[in-house]
Order: C-alpha cells, then sequence, then structure tokens
C-alpha cells in the first residue's frame, strides 16, 4: 500500500505522536509498504531523514516543542495518489487530510491521540472557556462524522467516543513499542554512568513536562518519601521551571533529579537503573512509555483512570487515588507484589510490540479499503 501520513509534530520534536507516528511508519515500511510523512517543518530536523516531506512552520509562543503549522487547505501539494490518508491531528490537518483522500480516492483515517477536551485551560488558555469547549466540540464533530476509520490508542477511548458518536467507525489499535532482549545491564553500572546513588530507591518519571502530565503529584508524594528514595524526571516541556522551582519550594533537592532529553539509548539503560515507574497522568489515552517501563519489567505505581485500569495488570502495578498521601503509600507497599511482578510484566509488554500492533493497523486499514470499495492497488 501507499500510505500518507499528516502530522502536526513529528521527530525532532519528542512526544507521544511524534514518537508513534515515526515507530508505525517505519514498521509498516518494513512490512514491504510505502509511508511519506507529511510533517512541519524543523530546522533541528535529520537533513538526511527519508520519506518525509517538510510543510512550513512557526515558532508556537506558547509551546515551543510544538510548531504551528501553516499547513495550505490546498490538496495540490502532492501529485500522486494514496491507498490511505491518515491524519494524527485535527483542526488544520485533518482537514487537508480529509481532502487529499478524496483527491486520492482513498479512506479518511484519523487517530484519536489526545484527550482534547482536557487540554482547553492548557493549549486554549487564552481563550475564553466555553469558546475553547467550542472550538474542541466543533473539531471532534468534524473528524468523527468524516472518517471513514477512527483509531483509538484503547478501549477506554474507543468507548468514549462511542458514548458520543455511536455511528462512528472505531478500531482499536494501539501504539506499539520498539522492543530488544539483546542488550543486557549491569545496574550499578549504569548507576555510576548516569550519577545516581548506588543506595537509593530510583522513582523513573518519563514523560513530556507539561502541566497536564500531574507531575506535580510526583513531588509531593517524594516530599512524604525517606531519604532512602531519588525521583529521577527525564523529559522536557513548557513547565520545566516551575517544576524546578516548585522542587526548590519543597526543599527536596536533594531526592529529585532532572535529566532532560535522553537518547533511545539512554533511555533504555535509564529503565534498567531503575527500580519502580511513576505513572501519574490521567490525560493519557494509552501511555505508551508504561509499556516501555513493563518491557525493561519495571513495576508500575499509577493513577487511577480507565487508561492505567486498561494497561497496568494488578500483579504488575498498584493504582492509587489522585494524593500524594495515597501514591506515596504505594510507593511504599510496591513490594508486596513480589519478585514475580517483573517478568509478568515483560510478557504482558511483549504482547504490544511494534511489529504486532503494525500489523494490526495493516488489518484495519485493509478493512476500511474493502467497505470503501477500493480495489487493494
Amino acid at each position: 500500500m501507499k500510505i500518507l501520513y499528516v502530522t502536526a509534530t513529528y521527530s525532532p520534536t519528542v512526544n507521544g505522536v511524534a514518537v508513534s507516528v515515526k515507530t508505525t511508519a517505519e514498521n509498516l515500511r518494513k512490512l514491504g509498504h510505502e509511508v511519506t510523512v507529511l510533517a512541519p517543518n524543523n530546522p533541528n530536523r535529520d537533513k538526511n531523514e527519508e520519506h518525509v516531506v517538510r510543510y512550513p512552520s512557526i515558532v508556537n509562543p506558547f509551546v515551543r516543542d510544538y510548531p504551528l503549522p501553516l499547513l495550505s487547505f490546498n490538496a495540490g501539494l502532492f501529485k500522486e495518489k494514496f491507498d490511505i490518508v491518515h491524519a494524527h491531528h485535527p483542526f488544520q490537518i485533518a482537514a487537508f487530510a480529509k481532502k487529499y483522500a478524496e483527491k486520492s480516492k482513498a479512506p479518511f483515517v484519523f487517530t484519536y491521540h489526545t484527550r482534547y477536551d482536557y487540554y482547553v485551560g492548557t493549549y486554549l488558555k487564552y481563550v475564553p472557556v466555553q469558546v475553547g469547549k467550542a472550538i474542541i466540540k466543533r473539531t471532534k464533530d468534524f473528524v468523527l462524522h468524516n472518517a471513514d476509520l477512527v483509531i483509538a490508542p484503547s478501549k477506554v477511548i474507543k468507548d468514549e467516543l462511542l458514548a458520543e458518536y455511536s455511528f462512528a467507525n472505531i478500531e482499536v489499535v494501539p501504539t506499539g513499542i520498539n522492543i530488544s532482549t539483546t542488550a543486557t545491564y549491569d545496574k550499578s553500572e549504569l548507576r555510576k554512568e548516569f550519577g545516581i546513588p548506588q543506595n537509593k530507591k530510583v522513582l523513573l518519571s518519563l514523560s513530556r513536562l507539561a502541566e497536564e502530565k500531574n507531575i506535580d503529584l510526583l513531588l509531593a508524594s517524594t516530599k512524604l518519601l525517606p531519604d532512602d528514595f531519588v525521583l529521577v524526571i527525564t523529559g522536557a516541556g513548557p513547565y520545566e521551571n516551575v517544576l524546578k522551582q516548585k522542587v526548590i519550594s519543597l526543599d527536596i533537592s536533594h531526592k529529585v533529579v532532572f535529566f532532560g532529553i535522553l537518547s533511545r539509548e539512554n533511555v533504555a539503560k535509564m529503565y534498567e537503573a531503575a527500580d519502580i515507574f511513576m505513572f501519574p497522568s490521567i490525560t493519557e489515552t494509552q501511555g505508551i512509555n508504561l509499556l516501555d517501563a513493563m518491557f525493561h519489567k519495571l513495576p508500575v505505581v499509577a493513577v487511577k483512570s480507565g487508561v492505567s485500569e486498561e494497561w497496568v495488570p494488578k500483579n504488575v502495578g498498584i493504582l492509587t487515588e489522585n494524593t500524594e498521601k495515597d501514591f506515596s503509600r504505594a510507593i511504599l507497599n510496591i513490594e508486596s507484589l513480589g519478585t514475580g511482578a517483573g517478568l509478568y510484566a515483560r510478557t504482558w509488554a511483549e504482547k504490544f510490540s511494534i511489529e504486532n500492533t503494525s500489523k494490526m493497523m495493516l488489518n484495519a486499514y485493509e478493512t476500511v479499503i474493502v467497505k470503501k470499495n477500493l480495489p487493494n492497488r
């Protein structure tokens, strides 16, 4: 198949959508399909990248790692036709993808990566709340009424969408993880490499540093823990400086370390160096890093939500209320899961390898092509 991915965020930007688009596209190519990614220009992009067409963008003054797309509605951008046109963002991204799908006489597919309703106060903060909600509602209506296929990253998201749009064609296809069983690491050597104390229990947070990720809860919880715990925060984002100031105000600088953005290799090493994975967010649609952490045999402490209930088996993690008291208590009680938690975590995560989920995506594409009565070229 010839597949076009249209996105508002892509490498070198690091976030869940960018990772999902890149890893899925790469693995579909390995399976013999031609995937072109239409993504915003980024001055730090790999100048030798292949299969990526960049369109103009400008710096976003509010969220600097999310460039503002200047994607024309003109569907004449390409002369070639595609079998699938798959949008990974709403607004003008989805509108362009729909027009181009019509030009190609191909199915218009949309992945509902983000709970947009939850982000009105964060990313539309300079718009009156009711206006922001109206914009989001109109956006959802456009996508759900026009997409030939909507991809939900988890069952809970599918159920939420169907409750509002019962007519929609929705399939659950999680974003898979890149797994490797070849690398072996010595935890003490890794901690020496990263400068992490050998005698501490390492709590790992890996996410974009944004207000909605609920990392404030981790800081408040760390305040309640004894000094033999250290919280390692990896990632970057618009909320980073606020978090660093809160660490100082809470007087926990001796228990919190910020590592910034790590390479893929160092992310794997950091998982191996850690003892427990922290997942405080309640706004996710899946949480790819949950699966990554479990593949590296880490038990999980997560705030209770539909997504964490779906993705964290009971013998792998503890789900908590959204309070520092409950969250810190779970950290202290994590050993009650037993020594088998790590092995079960890996077995669970391996089911969602990018190879497996890419095949799921292909099956969804093939089905929607048949429904639209298109030849599978």
